[in-house]
């Protein structure tokens, strides 16, 4: 780093000991005309977005590696004081080392974190939730014999993905999308989604046949093997064509949501005496209405156990789980 004239260190050293009092209130930002974000062509303003947030992060890092520089400027502008002056607390100089501990721990040190809200507003809009909601309750739960083939809505939901994926690759192909926000992104999408076929099969509730369970296993192992096909691609849409390897976007985006939706259609399965104890064990992953449908259908012949597996539930609400 270059070295600061003594006048400019002074200066410097003054600006930060004016604890940004020179500007109490700030105009609030407003953003540019021309920025779209609700066109879902070029994902809400990704590409804006991308150049928003990477650039705060630049900045942050650029930042931490400035902070024990200007720290040294306050400490030098502490030993200039005359021998024997005492500083008080209120002085611009204690002031300003107040202000810049509490810069760089409440906005450099979290200025990463504002990625993932950012591009949530992205992922979000990737898969109409609704519309997958309302095929799924559209879908025969209680066929009496496993079904060969997957649901429709399967088709729909993969469907959606590859738009997202295109779109994706087109953002890339006018802005550099890095690695990191790529898997952000797709961690968000699929969150989403595992939440969606949780929920989806929460709705089937009571109305599900032994058929209708197996049908829930083939519907999600066919999504599983076919996103992984989008996510595998070559192209810029998917990981690979990023660079990333098969195994660190495997782990990165599925994370514990694919275990969270086969452990819920793996629970239908569960006689009831020992779904009191899956309940114990799983329930803080799931929310009361999706282990009120659980219960339902694997105790919806014996009340004495529903409601003693409901009592569970209302137990573990009550001490917030």
């Amino acid at each position: 780093m270059p070295q600061l004239t003594p006048r400019r260190r002074n200066q410097v050293a003054g600006m930060l000991a004016a604890n940004m009092g020179v500007c109490e209130f700030v105009l609030c930002a407003r953003i540019s005309s021309v920025v779209d974000l609700g066109k879902p062509e070029n994902l809400h303003g990704l590409a804006e977005r991308i150049a928003a947030a990477e650039s705060v992060s630049f900045l942050s890092s650029q930042m931490l590696l400035l902070q024990p520089y200007l720290e040294s400027l306050l400490a030098q502008r502490q030993t200039s004081r005359p021998q024997g002056y005492h500083q008080p607390q209120g002085t611009p100089s204690h002031a300003a080392r107040h202000f810049l501990t509490q810069f760089y721990s409440q906005t450099v040190n979290v200025a990463d974190e504002l990625r993932r809200p950012i591009y949530l507003c992205v992922s979000k809009n990737a898969v109409n939730i609704r519309q997958i909601l309302n095929l799924m309750s559209q879908v025969d739960w209680e066929v009496p014999d496993v079904m060969s083939e997957h649901s429709s809505y399967i088709d729909i939901l993969l469907r959606e993905l590859q738009v997202f994926a295109m779109r994706l690759e087109e953002v890339g192909s006018r802005v550099p999308v890095p690695s990191s926000v790529h898997i952000v992104l797709w961690q968000q999408v699929i969150a989403l989604v595992c939440d969606t076929f949780v929920e989806g099969f929460a709705n089937a509730g009571r109305h599900c046949s032994n058929g209708g369970r197996g049908l829930m296993q083939l519907d999600f192992t066919q999504f599983l093997s076919k996103v992984e096909v989008i996510l595998g691609s070559s192209n810029s849409g998917g990981c690979r064509g990023r660079g990333v390897q098969g195994n660190t976007w495997r782990n990165c985006i599925f994370g514990s949501n694919k275990g969270r939706v086969e452990a819920y259609v793996k629970a239908f399965y569960q006689p009831e005496t020992g779904l009191e104890q899956w309940i114990r064990d799983h329930g803080m992953e799931y929310s009361t209405k999706q282990l009120t449908a659980l219960v339902g259908c694997v105790s919806q012949n014996n009340k004495k156990s529903r409601q003693r597996l409901m009592n569970i539930i209302e137990e573990m609400d009550r001490s917030g789980r």
